[in-house]
């Protein structure tokens, strides 16, 4: 604290005309002038360099630093613990005061971040002297009041091989510097409440949740959870549909494929990417269990941590699907790079912001993600991100949007997306960081549209190849025809027949019944694929007979869908059914049935109404089915 007071002390005897030179990288020594040339010869004494960062207002900000001598050697304050101090990217640490480090004298570069929405200051100072410089962090864009909130989705505070023991306050510390409005922390038993965690406050919600990890179908992000899941982890049972139902029996909580695609060998069980890959994920997209995709994680396969190719296939089979971005960082391991790196952006009133509306808005897909562009608008004929259009299609209707794009650093494109395929490319002048335009794209069939912008990656603190940042769709159908490119669910078709293979000749279980439940999802959701790609757009193929060994939600037909829809369900015993229709907050909206009902198969046809007899609004919710002492959820779109 003493050196805090001392780097202010010092601010205000030399005013405010250099502490806008501090800014910019100009040192003081602590007799007030640096010293001439003649002065520095022979000095070998170690010397005190002292920083420390702040707003406009004069205020201390947490930040991430970087400090590294003139053979480009890593330097940090002392003890490494303290400040949590990581190898990566030519070594970094963290400090929310004023700190002191011992050097030789001579020349370093200091760096400093704090998040998206100021500017990294990367700065080479002369220190042969006591020196106290004092950076002022310029915030050139503010979300926030935008209606923006930033969130990592997958950040471990106490991963295996750790070097630090990290707290959640600790974690909060981190956040801050890193600028994240929400930080979910999925280190299963570590800390968890169930609730936000009591270090966080209003600007940064730190919540310790779930991972978990099949080490044959896939990881997924547990966000929300009032109670963990158990077990944690698995190899060949239970199916992640399961562990969806669960999450999806409490209230508001979210499940997201996490680094969804490691590796490009399908058929590696034993290492590391290979037993992270998520290849369960078509068959629950097809039983509507997974509320959002990681397209940007530290741990992805593609382009630096980029995975837009397989997202693409599961639009392209007209399921609606939000981007969210997780780092995957483990902050408590030395070598790791930072949280936040890549972020999802969820839009929300700021008034009304807190961890659960920020979790609804990811859930409707209100989101873009990003390592640092910010997309700011981006509307289709009115309707953003998250939305659905209904349309006629004869003629092909002209649809007119608009896209707001700023930057810290220039940027070189932007595209509008359609069904994967750029649509439009609209490019950035030499050094301009932003764009406010409109265009218009002609349909000739239902589709998706999104934004996705391109830049240069040459400045430290942006994690990744380039500059990058995407949308989460706007969907628009024509004539209430799906989005369909027969392709992708070729695509799918085929890749669950090699996950049909791995099991057939890998799998191991504890009952033949086990087997039989795996397979036959598998093949149900394989047939839907194959149906996609010789049935008529229009309409839901039929649903392949499920086994009757367990309760079994069937997806709702149609989906997405309009005036009706009829859910249909299975049940081995007679029990009491309670099949319910949920908004994304955990609201009830209609009792559907709540009755005895016999063993065999059911349906119940849902209008679109609620209990009052009301219409409902357009958007996502959920049913749930309660019977034999089972849950089971599926997720539906209701477009008007």
């Amino acid at each position: 604290m003493k050196r805090a007071l001392a780097a202010f002390a010092l601010l205000a005897a030399i005013g405010s005309l250099a502490f806008a030179a501090a800014s910019s990288g100009i040192s003081e020594s602590a007799a007030g002038a640096p010293e001439a040339p003649a002065d520095r010869a022979g000095r070998d004494t170690p010397v005190t360099l002292t920083l420390v960062a702040v707003g406009a207002a004069g205020d201390t900000l947490e930040a991430r630093w970087s400090v590294s001598d003139s053979a480009r050697a890593p330097v940090s304050p002392e003890p490494d613990s303290l400040y949590f101090f990581h190898t990566a990217d030519g070594g970094y640490f963290y400090a929310d005061h004023a700190f002191s480090m011992e050097v030789p004298p001579g020349s370093f570069v200091v760096r400093v971040a704090r998040g998206f929405e100021y500017r990294t200051i990367v700065d080479t100072v002369d220190v042969f002297a006591d020196t106290t410089i004092v950076y002022e962090l310029d915030r050139w864009i503010a979300m926030a009041p935008q209606g923006w909130f930033s969130g990592d989705c997958q950040i471990h505070t106490s991963h295996y091989g750790g070097d630090y023991v990290v707290r959640p306050e600790d974690a909060w510390l981190m956040g801050r510097a890193e600028g994240l409005s929400v930080l979910n922390c999925l280190d299963n038993y570590n800390d968890f409440t169930g609730a936000p965690h009591a270090c966080s406050t209003q600007d940064c919600i730190v919540y310790m949740s779930e991972e978990y990890r099949s080490f044959t179908y896939g990881h997924a992000d547990l966000l929300g959870l009032s109670s963990l899941v158990t077990p944690c982890q698995s190899e060949w049972w239970p199916l992640l549909m399961d562990i969806a139902d669960s999450v999806h029996a409490q209230p508001n909580a979210l499940i997201a494929t996490a680094h969804p695609i490691s590796t490009d060998d399908f058929f590696d069980l034993e290492t590391i990417p290979g037993r992270n890959l998520g290849r369960e994920i078509p068959v629950d997209i097809v039983a509507g269990v997974l509320d959002a995709f990681e397209v940007l994680c530290y741990s992805n396969l593609n382009n630096a941590g980029r995975e837009l190719d397989f997202w693409y296939r599961i639009l392209n089979c007209d399921f609606e699907m939000p981007a969210v971005a997780g780092t995957d960082a483990c902050v408590n391991r030395a070598f790791d790079r930072p949280m936040g790196g890549f972020k999802v952006y969820a839009k929300v009133p700021m008034m009304q912001f807190d961890f659960w509306t920020w979790l609804a808005a990811v859930g409707e897909g209100r989101t873009f993600v990003t390592n640092g562009p910010m997309i700011t608008a981006f509307s289709v004929e009115g309707a953003t991100p998250g939305d659905s259009l209904a349309m006629a299609g004869d003629p092909p209707p002209q649809l007119t949007g608009q896209l707001v794009v700023k930057s810290a650093e220039p940027l070189l494109r932007a595209d509008i997306v359609r069904n994967g395929k750029v649509a439009e490319s609209l490019f950035f002048g030499p050094g301009v960081c932003e764009m406010d335009t409109t265009f218009t794209i002609t349909l000739e069939k239902s589709s998706w549209l999104a934004a996705r912008v391109f830049g240069e990656n040459e400045h430290w603190g942006t994690v990744g190849d380039s500059l990058f940042a995407h949308t989460s769709p706007v969907y628009v159908r024509l004539e209430n025809e799906r989005i369909l490119e027969r392709l992708d669910a070729e695509f799918f078709a085929e890749w669950i027949e090699d996950l049909e293979t791995l099991t057939i000749e890998n799998g191991v279980w504890s009952d033949p019944a086990e087997s039989t439940r795996v397979l036959a999802e598998f093949a149900a959701a394989r047939e839907y694929y194959e149906s996609l790609i010789v049935g008529d757009t229009t309409g839901v193929p039929s649903w392949p007979d499920a086994p009757t060994t367990s309760v079994h939600l069937r997806p709702a037909s149609p989906n997405p869908f309009g005036p009706r829809t009829t859910f249909r369900f299975s049940m081995p015993e007679p029990s009491r059914v309670s099949l319910r229709v949920y908004a994304p907050s955990g609201r009830l909206v209609r009792t559907l049935l709540a009755d005895e009902c016999p063993a065999g198969r059911h349906e119940a046809v849902w209008n679109g109404l609620d209990d009052a007899g009301r219409r409902v609004a357009s958007g996502i919710y959920f049913c749930r089915l309660e019977a034999c002492g089972e849950t089971s959820t599926s997720r539906i779109a209701l477009i008007r």
